[in-house]
């Protein structure tokens, strides 16, 4: 969490770990700090300050949330499990904070190519796409807001437009994969 810190992306502090032996493997436990007054993203929209602010503390939200996304792609950042029960907010309705969470399989690396930034926008939309009644319940002011906040005007409108196509596309595609890969173990177990 250290390092973590030193590139400006906020995690709950990590207080100790350890492992014990099963099996072949090992299970992993990690000891974090609690973190005063903060939610999932999740339960913030559904039953937190998100769901009981105006529409325009949401979208400033929802641009801090892209901004917060960016700083983590821009840090170089990995996360397999990106994904709203993996990030914690605090202060929702007026100047929303993120952390992160769940950083067992991340890594760090000097930068992300824009296929994996692409990848783990897809997989954070993907989540809501699988839970219609959690989608429901978002804006597409807010989702506007939000790529307003991970890619500023500052850009250029072709640059966002392009990364905007280049995340939908690598989304789509994830959702064939995705589906076939269900079906065919589905199959397999009947």
């Amino acid at each position: 969490s250290a390092e973590l810190e030193r590139r400006g992306i906020a995690t709950p502090r990590a207080l100790g770990g350890w492992a014990l032996r099963r099996g072949s493997g090992y299970e992993l436990y990690l000891a974090t700090a609690a973190v005063a007054d903060a939610q999932d993203l999740v339960q913030a929209l559904s039953a937190g300050e998100l769901a009981r602010a105006g529409a325009a503390a949401r979208r400033r939200a929802a641009r801090a949330l892209g901004r917060f996304v960016r700083v983590l792609h821009e840090s170089g950042l990995a996360h397999p499990d990106l994904q709203p029960r993996n990030l914690l907010v605090r202060g929702a309705a007026q100047r929303a904070e993120f952390l992160v969470l769940d950083l067992d399989r991340a890594h760090l690396a000097a930068r992300l190519e824009r296929a994996e930034r692409c990848a783990q926008l897809a997989r954070l939309w993907r989540w809501w796409v699988k839970r219609p009644a959690e989608l429901a319940r978002l804006r597409r002011s807010e989702a506007a807001a939000f790529w307003s906040g991970y890619a500023p005007r500052a850009e250029g409108a072709a640059q966002r437009r392009a990364l905007f196509a280049a995340a939908a596309a690598t989304f789509r595609r994830a959702q064939v994969w995705h589906s076939l890969g269900w079906r065919a173990r589905s199959r397999g177990n009947a």
